[in-house]
């Protein structure tokens, strides 16, 4: 591209959009011209690569760069302001659920344009996890309803509370309001105390001695014949001859030995010398609930006042019983999102044929992204649609497509993760789609899977979707769905309202 072309080219682009300038004679011959460029410039996907490109090589034309080209340079040197439309007037804006508000352009403020009762200005539901009225959060400005009610609390990291020496607050219904938070402990740094200030599960890690006591002074001798470590080397009586076959021995700090969980291991006499301890138990955190002296400090479940007798399903330990939200129902986590989104990469064609939209052979050539890729994208809502134009039609309206129906497919994913916990009865898990076009697969990736599992009944085929009981694939613990969708033909590149059921109850964002 020449560099006139280059300059006059967001002129041009403004004088699609706006008309600004024109006499009546420049609008009536122009008003094919826009009316064509406008509908181009609304899709979804206006592919510009071609043009960039030739701007980054800066190519001149086939006569060479002409002195017009240098006098057009000087001439369009200050900077082209573009006025922002109302979305109201934004061809590119979406009101999908005819509320009023619009989504997906500059200037859209409708956070959830797949239910018409959310937008900004509406009237914030309590306790439905949803931003009703698209402020930035989910309940915000909610009120609790029993005077003096008390509920449990937690602001530091979550999962924390109940391990080591964290502990969950309360927090106080007054006057209609939650008081702040009160009498919690976070984590602190790790000292030499034989506690887990850090709560990380591990006592005094990296601030002991090897043997795991505190002020071992740095001239302790070893021994020999007691079984246990005295100088803190990480070694039980090194460089002492052994007496019998077999002895008994201890890996902790001394002052725990034989108090409560910590026990004697043994050792066995090899040649001269001892070999290494077996079976020892030294300290650990307290876990609470279980009724054992845990951390071996004369003391039962201490720091374990705050127990209920049941979980609230809130991210905390709240029985006390080493378990965080068992039997809870689980909750989509994308990260910061209920879902992610990835584009994956351009559209690809191929030379083998299938009947169906959407057939289980447009797949062949998608390679989901890992988990962590950088090129996930942040999904607000807890239902997914999707709506675009079709990369497969060519850059613009009029170029020829590039992949012939069903030779070619462009894919994107979606995922979520939710964790299924010890004691939660589960007996459906369903993701429905209400629509598609051209076609969805899903597949589900844990610990029984970890290279991913597709349901040959999963499939979603153009244009009614599924619905489908995937139940038996999923796992104990951490289970990661990815919706893989293909459009394969030069039409729509859309997915309607897709949402997951866990025992016919929708599942939503974990808060």
């Amino acid at each position: 591209m020449n560099r006139t072309l280059r300059h006059a080219l967001p002129i041009l682009i403004a004088s699609l959009l706006f008309n600004v300038g024109c006499d009546d004679t420049t609008t009536t011959n122009n008003q094919t011209s826009n009316a064509k460029n406008s509908d181009m410039l609304s899709q979804d996907r206006l592919d510009m690569s071609p043009v960039l490109s030739d701007m980054e090589g800066d190519t001149a034309d086939a006569g060479g760069d002409s002195s017009t080209d240098a006098s057009a340079d000087a001439g369009f040197e200050q900077p082209v302001s573009i006025p922002i439309i109302p979305p109201e007037q934004d061809p590119t804006c979406e009101d999908l659920d005819g509320d009023g508000y619009y989504a997906n352009c500059q200037g859209g403020t409708d956070c959830h344009d797949g239910m018409a009762d959310i937008h900004p200005g509406a009237t914030e539901i309590c306790d439905d996890n949803l931003d009703n009225d698209c402020s930035g959060g989910a309940d915000n400005g909610c009120v609790c309803v029993i005077e003096q009610e008390v509920r449990p609390c937690y602001p530091g990291p979550a999962g924390i509370a109940g391990k080591g020496s964290c502990k969950a607050g309360s927090q106080i219904c007054q006057n209609g309001t939650w008081s702040e938070c009160q009498d919690f402990v976070l984590p602190a740094p790790e000292v030499c105390n034989g506690e887990d200030d850090n709560c990380d599960g591990a006592i005094d890690e990296q601030v002991s001695a090897p043997c795991g006591g505190c002020g071992v002074p740095a001239d302790a001798a070893e021994m020999c014949g007691d079984g246990v470590d005295n100088d803190c080397d990480g070694d039980i009586d090194e460089y002492c001859l052994c007496d019998s076959a077999f002895g008994d021995c201890y890996g902790g700090p001394p002052e725990t030995r034989g108090v409560g969980a910590c026990k004697d291991g043994s050792r066995e006499c090899a040649g001269e010398e001892w070999g290494s301890c077996e079976g020892s138990v030294v300290p650990i955190g307290e876990v609470c609930g279980d009724e054992i002296d845990n951390d071996c400090d004369g003391e039962v479940d201490e720091g374990c006042n705050n127990c209920l007798m049941d979980e609230l399903c809130d991210g905390l330990d709240n029985d006390c019983d080493g378990e965080i939200d068992e039997g809870c129902t689980p909750c989509l986590d994308g990260g910061s999102t209920p879902w992610q989104m990835h584009e994956g990469g351009p559209p690809v064609c191929w030379d083998f044929t299938y009947d169906r939209n959407g057939d289980p052979l447009a797949y062949e050539m998608a390679s989901i992204p890992p988990e962590n890729d950088a090129g996930w994208m942040p999904e607000t809502d807890n239902r997914i649609s999707f709506d675009a134009r079709s990369t497969l039609c060519g850059a613009t309206d009029g170029d020829p497509n590039l992949c012939a129906c069903k030779k070619g497919g462009d894919y994107t994913y979606f995922q979520t993760t939710f964790t299924l916990r010890p004691g939660f009865e589960i007996t459906t898990f369903e993701i429905s789609i209400l629509a598609v076009d051209d076609g969805v697969r899903i597949t589900i990736f844990n610990d029984e899977h970890p290279e991913g599992i597709v349901d040959a009944n999963s499939y979603a085929y153009y244009p009614q979707g599924s619905t489908t009981n995937l139940v038996e694939h999923l796992a104990l613990g951490k289970n990661r769905i990815v919706l893989t969708h293909v459009d394969d033909c030069c039409s729509q590149r859309r997915i309607q309202d897709v949402f997951v059921n866990i025992n016919g109850e929708e599942i939503v964002y974990c808060d």
